[in-house]
């Protein structure tokens, strides 16, 4: 793979499209691995057995975006990839030179998609949320307030509000995220960016 694999978490919601949209008109560039993430429930097995092997051993293998076309696809790995996405992904390889994977995981989203970040291992990821809780703790007990806490790479939660003017000493903010995400987490440094407005806050919070 080359240096660049962009993770995007997707459940194939509305929130989850918004996110992998913003992904491929910001982020990705040529010669990049956008890489889908997605988690089931433990125990929502599909096939003679493959997925229950696969669950314990780290995920599915990477399915490339020909086979996430084919009919069978729920079937095999139990996913259900909505008309919207497909057609986003398979508009962005026709456009770019870009590589599109799907890797599922069984159990836990929080600790799997940590899992991924450092297995695959990703450079960056985005993933969905559709509010904002409380702005110090950036969405109480959510799966993206985890990821931001544990996850070991760069993470951008895009979130389906319009994000409030913060005033507040101890935040950084910066006007704009450039399709190469110069703003690394240091700490808890992170990105947050509003689906509604396309506005964009990076700020510092202190951890739980």
């Amino acid at each position: 793979m080359s240096e660049r694999r962009v993770g995007v978490a997707v459940d194939f919601s509305a929130c989850s499209i918004k996110a992998l949209k913003w992904t491929v008109d910001n982020v990705i560039r040529d010669e990049d691995h956008l890489i889908l993430i997605t988690v089931l429930p433990e125990g929502s097995y599909e096939g003679a057995g493959e997925s229950q092997f696969w669950a314990v051993t780290g995920g599915s293998p990477f399915i490339p975006l020909s086979e996430l076309l084919e009919s069978d696809i729920s079937k095999k790995y139990g996913v259900k990839p909505d008309a919207e996405t497909l057609d986003i992904v398979t508009t962005l390889t026709n456009q770019k030179k870009v590589q599109v994977l799907l890797k599922v995981y069984w159990g836990d989203p929080r600790e799997k998609i940590c899992e991924a970040i450092d297995k695959i291992p990703l450079s960056s990821l985005v993933i969905g949320n559709r509010g904002l809780g409380k702005i110090k703790r950036v969405i109480l007990g959510s799966v993206s307030n985890y990821v931001v806490n544990n996850g070991t790479c760069p993470v951008t939660v895009a979130v389906n509000v319009v994000i409030p003017l913060l005033r507040l000493p101890s935040f950084v903010f910066m006007s704009g995220v450039s399709t190469t995400l110069p703003v690394i987490r240091s700490g808890l440094k992170i990105i947050l960016v509003s689906l509604e407005t396309s506005s964009t806050e990076c700020f510092e919070i202190e951890a739980a």
